[in-house]
């Protein structure tokens, strides 16, 4: 072989070697270019699986809130309005979160019934007790724990109210008097008044 042959198989090569390096070059490049295609997927996938994660646990947070918020006021119809409607029948469902009209339908079964109306409150008090303690123990989030509180409150200022009214009619040596009588009612209802609408306030905050 002669000098020029070689240098001709030579030179003949070299486009092949061009050319085998640039397709490295492009499936390496290639190759990088799919690796920024899967971390861009990784992390979107990522994204989606933590917000996915995120909106479930809103979800159940709000699911369990709902539950409790019924909880709360089932107590409250269990208890506080069925007392209610036990101490003044067949009054309409506005008058039980109304302090004046309550006060009103209270003070004309006293005036009616006097001293005998003991009776009737006695008969009607078991309905309340189970709602203090029912409160204490209804599953709210920490968050709603100031405003259960309220509710608490005026729950226990319902069931002393309560039993203030039962106990000065059913007391013997006490004579009926209209300025004691009305006194009494007036916290009765003005206690009731104040359950119900910690009842609404609380109600609302769980649904926000």
């Amino acid at each position: 072989m002669d000098l020029h042959q070689g240098k001709r198989e030579q030179d003949s090569l070299a486009p092949m070697q061009l050319d085998r390096l640039t397709l490295e070059e492009e499936v390496a490049s290639m190759n990088r270019g799919k690796g920024a295609q899967l971390l861009g997927v990784a992390v979107i996938v990522s994204a989606l699986a933590i917000g996915g994660a995120w909106l479930m646990k809103q979800m159940d947070r709000n699911e369990a809130e709902g539950q409790a918020g019924a909880a709360v006021a089932a107590l409250r119809e269990q208890h506080l309005d069925a007392y209610l409607k036990c101490v003044v029948p067949n009054a309409p469902a506005e008058v039980l979160s109304n302090s004046v009209r309550l006060h009103s339908a209270i003070e004309a079964l006293t005036e009616r019934y006097q001293k005998a109306y003991a009776g009737t409150l006695d008969s009607c008090e078991p309905k309340l007790v189970g709602l203090v303690p029912a409160l204490a123990a209804a599953p709210v989030s920490t968050a709603l724990h100031p405003v259960m509180g309220n509710l608490k409150v005026a729950a226990i200022s319902v069931q002393n109210s309560a039993e203030e009214l039962r106990d000065y009619l059913a007391d013997p040596a006490r004579p009926y008097d209209y300025v004691e009588i009305t006194a009494f009612i007036d916290h009765l209802a003005r206690a009731s008044a104040a359950y119900h609408k910690q009842d609404q306030v609380l109600r609302a905050e769980m649904v926000r």
